[in-house]
This record gives structure tokens, sequence and C-alpha cells, in this order.
């Protein structure tokens, strides 16, 4: 799932599923600050959003890496 939204990545991570963030507030906010408490790397800020960077982090999230990543974030949302 690709998401700007804090309750998509909420959402997506609480089913196991991988969550690609852009943090849409400049310097970010709460869904960098929510990101970071869930320890979920593939955040990118909106002011840094590249095609590189996306694809960067979508490959990343569709690897096994990636999903075993959101897997293990699934229990931190009960």
């Amino acid at each position: 799932m690709v998401t700007d939204r804090l309750h998509g990545m909420v959402l997506a991570l609480s089913t196991g599923v991988p969550a690609l963030v852009v943090d849409p507030v400049r310097g970010g906010a709460k869904v960098s600050a929510r990101a970071r408490v869930v320890r979920r790397p593939a955040v990118i800020p909106g002011e840094t959003l590249t095609a590189r960077a996306l694809g960067r982090w979508w490959t990343w999230c569709l690897s096994a890496a990636g999903k075993a990543a959101a897997e293990r974030r699934r229990s931190l949302f009960p």
C-alpha cells in the first residue's frame, strides 16, 4: 500500500501489509512520528519524494524482507 495518511499506514501494518508511507507535511509530522515509533523504514518525506526513491522503497516493500517487516509490525497494532 502507498499512503500519505496515518490511518492508511496503521490499517496496512495492522493487517501485515507492507506500507510505503509519504509524509505530506514539510519536515515531517504525525505520519513520520508514528512510523518512527513502529520502526517503519519505508517513509519518504514529501519534499524529497522522487520517482527513484518511490521505486526503491516500493521494491523493498514487495520483497521478502519488506513483507516480513510488515508482518512483524502487525503485533504492534492489537
